[in-house]
């Protein structure tokens, strides 16, 4: 079974070389021991990218077509789920993209090249306005506001953008803050970011749950005169 899968990797890695992402092979053996092939190499696929937003990144490394073991149709829309995720990533958090297969040569049925087509809309990266907090009580806002610590441009320069990471670190650090406070079970639900001039302001509705404060610990320690209670302190 180890030298079928070694098999089977090592064919996929050629198709992949020879760009026929879509090809499938399968390995059996037969009665008398012998290794049969089954292979259909699929057609020349050529990978499209139309729109922006992926500056120099390439293409065919965000894409599990390239990299999966066998191929499926299902990759495709996965490809498309990479793209997004990488376009957050890089501030475009209104990203969508989708995909257009087009036979190139041969016909529908048995094409012998096809082009497969991300269509890209990347939407606009907004810049960090501010965060605002709703239906938080016990904490002011100001205060959650300084515990978020947005990161700020330099001289007017180079202002910071909202990425998906960037949103993860504010909630973060917000129940990091809160936790601290004694508010074990605080909750954030995200709002769509409110976009004015090219700037968003990040709105976080919060629920804040019970506060539990720890009052005392109270110990108990053996009666033998011999125990050294002073060692716990």
């Amino acid at each position: 079974e180890e030298y079928r899968r070694e098999a089977l990797a090592r064919i996929r890695q050629r198709f992949v070389k020879d760009k026929r992402f879509q090809g499938q092979a399968e390995l059996t053996f037969t009665e008398g021991g012998s290794l049969v092939l089954a292979a259909t190499p699929g057609p020349v696929v050529r990978l499209v990218a139309q729109g922006h937003g992926l500056g120099f990144k390439s293409l065919k490394d965000l894409l599990p077509l390239a990299r999966s073991e066998r191929y499926s149709p299902e990759l495709l829309d996965a490809g498309a789920r990479s793209i997004v995720r990488f376009l957050r990533s890089k501030g475009y958090l209104d990203a969508d993209v989708t995909h257009r297969t087009d036979v190139l040569a041969g016909n529908p049925e048995h094409p012998e090249e096809v082009r497969v087509t991300y269509l890209i809309v990347s939407g606009e990266r907004l810049k960090v306005a501010g965060v605002r907090f709703e239906r938080n009580q016990e904490i002011p806002s100001p205060e959650l506001e300084k515990a978020a610590d947005l990161p700020t441009s330099w001289l007017g320069l180079f202002e910071p953008r909202w990425t998906t990471d960037l949103i993860g670190v504010v909630e973060e650090r917000t129940k990091a803050h809160y936790r601290n406070r004694g508010f074990a079970d605080i909750a954030l639900r995200r709002m769509p970011l409110e976009a004015k001039e090219g700037k968003g302001t990040l709105v976080l509705q919060v629920r804040e749950g019970s506060q539990r404060m720890l009052e005392a610990v109270a110990l108990e320690v053996p009666a033998d005169p011999a125990f050294k209670a002073w060692f716990l302190a």
